[in-house]
């Protein structure tokens, strides 16, 4: 099984095969007369690499990948931005103190989907994860669990 490499692990690589390509002599730096520095790939290395770095007129390092490796990086980006959402939102339904967590994610993740659907598909949705899950406890009370029921009756007076 092979386990999937999070963002900061490939760029961590990139950065590691960059620096042993400058090492051994495969990246050099090419200087010519039109004041551009171009990091040139050596021969026979091209075909190995997936990432061609120049300096442009401005001073500042360009890259040129691969687009299977830009692919990569997108997909891993957009993966890592649903387990940051997923850990929000289930972040914030235990600070509501489900009776059945599974239940409560469940409608959750429906509300959202709708919420998503609602919106422009070319907007970016903002989503206020503690408003989402105070309205779900409001719609579905039974989902969670009211403290008040259970504290006695001089404590109920100090909430």
């Amino acid at each position: 099984m092979k386990k999937d490499k999070t963002i900061n692990e490939e760029i961590m690589e990139l950065q590691k095969r960059i620096s042993v390509a400058k090492k051994n002599g495969v990246v050099y730096m090419d200087q010519s007369g039109d004041e551009t520095d171009t990091c040139v790939l050596r021969k026979n290395s091209y075909e190995n690499s997936e990432v061609l770095i120049a300096t442009g007129e401005d001073k500042k390092l360009h890259t040129l990948i691969s687009l299977e490796l830009l692919n990569h990086l997108i997909a891993s980006l957009k993966k890592t931005q649903e387990e940051n959402f997923n850990l929000k939102l289930e972040k914030t339904i235990w600070k509501y103190v489900p009776v059945d967590f599974s239940d409560a994610w469940a409608v959750a993740i429906s509300e959202v989907q709708d919420l998503v659907s609602k919106e422009k598909k070319d907007k970016t949705t903002n989503i206020n994860l503690n408003h989402l899950v105070k309205n779900i406890k409001k719609k579905h009370p039974n989902l969670f669990l009211n403290i008040d029921d259970f504290l006695p009756g001089e404590f109920k007076q100090l909430n």
